[in-house]
């Protein structure tokens, strides 16, 4: 067995050989200790802090694979190839990976090559994934970005409630639970929600002295973007409340000779997004006008300032969105531009998402109606939900009503599942012939036959977008291979 003081000389060797520092970073090391100690941990570090490191270091020193639960592909992505870039094997699970590439990836964590996998919270009821992740040792479990998993958080993703069933059946595997902004309720939800077991809970301040915060009100905000733009040759963001104002917004900048700008947003190909962000990243003056759909997960210490064309939604996220400045602790800025009009649009804006009690119960009463549920009952049946419907009944906003059926979701209620692909499948052939088929037929022929039921015998509909979640294909690749099956005569 290593002894304390050559388990504390390997510690150190192996920051400095993969990530090349002397030292950790404020209370890095404790963090690291209580995961390496097997201890249930909650982590509230403000951005920039070097939350990564918590749980990369550690996954190196320990035995087995670290299960990395994070919300966004290009994020795993992100992680994924920068960890490779300094000699640490990692892998990521994705629906862009066919199966083949899927089974490679679960050799490696099984013959104990890959240090981490990342994963998306929709993939740990993936029928595939359940049954190779038995099959593999895992060192501990790091939910990135857990505030998430609170219905309280702004960020709320119901995906994030699938951690807690996999805790359940694995509650031997500690699990350290990682975010930068908390309020104390949502905290204490993270704590319920994963069950961790008296953890060990790191809080540090919020404060970053090194960013400095002005707010304007102005009228003219194209005008005020420009003059900051002039005298700050750096890299930054402009956080817009719509994809027009992106794009038109970065138009009059560029007619106005600011030549290093560009827009993103949901809009774009994921092609086009990857090409803006790496030039983003990579370059020290280039700025990016976006929506919120670009920042989580961004890791970028030089970034100098972050304009908010318009007042944030909440100020959970104006904190994070600004915190994305100055990441290497020099002086960054952080412009809040506003108008008297636009905060009373505002207000209009979060009354038409938010509904009041008699809304709620107007929504209630119609999918006890149009269900034909009797009070008290408890059916466990599926019904196909009609929005459109909600919406004609009640006269409410889908906002409104979307909000309703996810809070239902999140009480354990019902089971709101928003697919909208629907297709038919009815395979032509018995399934004890499968051993007859060509290998690459046969094994994606299984995987249909485990996850949806009786399409040997009738014609089945199911949810495209349910198999792909189960299996863990693409839906792209899974409608290729059934259109190769109906040309075979095989469906």
């Amino acid at each position: 067995m290593i002894s304390q003081q050559d388990f504390q000389k390997l510690k150190y060797d192996t920051l400095k050989f993969f990530w090349g520092y002397d030292s950790f970073r404020d209370s890095q090391e404790e963090i690291i200790n209580a995961v390496i100690n097997e201890k249930d941990s909650l982590v509230l570090l403000p951005t920039g802090a070097g939350k990564s490191l918590c749980y990369q270091l550690p996954a190196l020193l320990k035995e087995g694979t670290c299960l990395v639960i994070s919300p966004l592909l290009a994020l795993m992505k992100d992680q994924v190839s920068k960890l490779k870039h300094r000699g640490i094997e990692a892998d990521y699970l994705s629906s862009e990976l066919d199966e083949y590439d899927a089974e490679a990836v679960y050799n490696r964590c099984k013959d104990g090559l890959t240090k981490l996998l990342y994963v998306s919270p929709e993939r740990l009821t993936n029928n595939q994934f359940l049954q190779n992740i038995e099959e593999i040792q895992l060192s501990f479990i790091a939910v990135d970005e857990a505030h998430c998993i609170s219905e309280w958080g702004q960020d709320f993703r119901p995906s994030y409630q699938n951690i807690k069933e996999f805790r359940k059946n694995n509650p031997k595997i500690p699990c350290l639970a990682l975010t930068a902004t908390a309020t104390p309720k949502v905290l204490e939800e993270i704590k319920n929600k994963l069950e961790l077991k008296k953890p060990f809970v790191f809080q540090k301040s919020f404060k970053r002295d090194n960013i400095r915060i002005f707010m304007d009100e102005v009228s003219d905000k194209f005008q005020r973007v420009l003059d900051i733009l002039k005298h700050n040759n750096d890299s930054g963001i402009v956080y817009v409340r719509t994809r027009k104002d992106a794009e038109m917004l970065a138009e009059f900048l560029k007619k106005n000779q600011v030549k290093n700008v560009d827009y993103f947003h949901a809009g774009l190909t994921t092609k086009e997004k990857n090409t803006r962000q790496n030039i983003w990243n990579q370059s020290d003056n280039q700025v990016l006008i976006s929506t919120n759909a670009f920042g989580m997960g961004i890791d970028k210490d030089n970034v100098r300032f972050v304009i908010h064309y318009s007042p944030a939604p909440s100020l959970e996220n104006y904190y994070q969105e600004i915190g994305r400045s100055g990441r290497d602790g020099k002086d960054s800025f952080a412009f809040l531009l506003w108008n008297k009009q636009e905060l009373l649009n505002f207000d209009d804006i979060l009354k038409n998402q938010i509904p009041n009690k008699a809304e709620f119960l107007k929504i209630i009463t119609y999918l006890y109606s149009i269900f034909q549920v009797a009070e008290y009952e408890l059916p466990e049946k599926v019904f196909q939900l009609n929005t459109q419907g909600i919406q004609n009944f009640t006269r409410l906003s889908k906002a409104k009503i979307s909000n309703v059926l996810n809070f239902l979701h999140n009480q354990e209620i019902i089971y709101h599942n928003d697919n909208k692909s629907l297709s038919s499948l009815e395979l032509l052939f018995n399934a004890d012939e499968i051993d007859q088929l060509p290998q690459k037929d046969a094994y994606f022929i299984e995987l249909l036959l485990r996850t949806i039921s009786g399409i040997t015998t009738h014609k089945v509909m199911f949810s495209e977008q349910q198999v792909s979640n189960k299996i863990g294909v693409s839906i792209p690749l899974i409608k290729e291979r059934l259109k190769e099956l109906q040309q075979k005569k095989l469906s």
